[in-house]
């Protein structure tokens, strides 16, 4: 099952790369259906699979649809919001979590009630078609028209320091949240002695902290810096997840997953926000790359969590995991304070 992740996260990758950046040459319609549909025929590949080639082909289907779906969407709401992009993304990713929260209490329902696994990997390539219904009878906003930068000045806007703090601030978001989707269950079950199904519900409640999260931070960001948003509200939940570590109740530990949830959930939003800021003409390419660390993230933190879990205990992983925010603050905080150096640098000399 490692490697299911591992090909998906590797489609990600590629898809979210490359389809974004194709999507400001080609417009976001063809990219934003397109992912859906490979969503729905993943799921039924995998779901009426003979054997595991065929099985690990519908997840490389799956994850580049999955990326393309991040990647396209993502750029289409900045298109549609230019000047609130941080409060529209927070927004729009609240739902994110809210089908992260109820899609594993369904399939665990459907499990409890004994349908077999290919069934529910059926039924949920049916519900994805409400991914891409909707889409085909919205009137997509014109392109701007730009003319488009060439490939070497692209890259060289890709790699200045703004787009890449970004990216650390994703990947080590998603760092924390890859690690406690992963882990937080048999950290629960061994190390504090809950039962399965409680186990299974501290990702459902770290999920609501994460929607609560983005929509205060979607109402915050209308007042405050959102580089220190980030720095303040990603530093904070280091001390919660240290009390997740710490504690042996059940309650308690509920209560700092709910705040640590809270604390990380507009981090991935508002640094797409920041990376892709006043950069119309290859906002595809910026998303593409900025969430890009996402999908690395998914690949690298998981399994070194589990390499921490076999030598030092579930307590070890969850320290880790905790103190991954810590360099997610740091980057936001470099941001921060370059973004202030330059405009000093910037203002005339009387």
């Amino acid at each position: 099952m490692g490697l299911v992740f591992l090909v998906t996260a590797f489609a990600y990758i590629v898809s979210v790369s490359a389809g974004t950046a194709a999507s400001d040459h080609y417009g976001r319609r063809p990219f934003v259906l397109a992912g859906p549909l490979l969503i729905i025929l993943g799921f039924l590949v995998a779901a009426v699979s003979p054997g595991w080639i065929v099985f690990l082909a519908g997840a490389y289907v799956f994850g580049s649809g999955m990326g393309l779906v991040d990647g396209s969407l993502n750029a289409l709401a900045i298109d549609v919001a230019p000047r609130a992009t941080t409060s529209t993304l927070n927004y729009l990713h609240l739902f994110f979590g809210v089908g992260a929260v109820v899609g594993p209490l369904i399939v665990g329902v459907g499990l409890e009630a004994g349908f077999h696994w290919r069934v529910i990997a059926g039924a949920t390539a049916l519900l994805a078609f409400t991914m891409f219904l909707p889409y085909l009878f919205v009137r997509f906003p014109p392109m701007v028209q730009t003319v488009r930068p060439p490939f070497r000045k692209v890259l060289a806007t890709l790699l200045r320091p703004r787009p890449l703090l970004m990216l650390a601030v994703i990947l080590f978001y998603v760092g924390v949240e890859a690690t406690y989707n992963g882990w937080l269950p048999s950290h629960f079950e061994i190390e504090i002695g809950a039962s399965r199904g409680v186990g299974a519900y501290s990702v459902a409640i770290m999920w609501a902290g994460i929607v609560a999260g983005r929509g205060l931070s979607g109402l915050i960001a209308r007042h405050v810096d959102h580089h220190l948003l980030l720095a303040v509200s990603m530093g904070a939940s280091v001390i919660s997840g240290l009390v997740v570590v710490a504690t042996s109740s059940i309650p308690v530990a509920f209560a700092a997953l709910f705040i640590s949830g809270a604390m990380i959930g507009g981090a991935f939003p508002t640094a797409l926000a920041i990376g892709v800021r006043g950069q119309r003409a290859m906002v595809g390419a910026l998303t593409g790359f900025i969430v890009a660390g996402a999908g690395i993230a998914g690949v690298v933190f998981p399994p070194v969590a589990g390499l921490i879990v076999d030598g030092a205990g579930f307590r070890a992983a969850m320290l880790f995991t905790a103190l991954l925010a810590v360099p997610s603050a740091a980057a936001a905080l470099a941001a921060y304070f370059r973004r202030h150096r330059d405009a000093s640098a910037d203002r005339p000399v009387h």
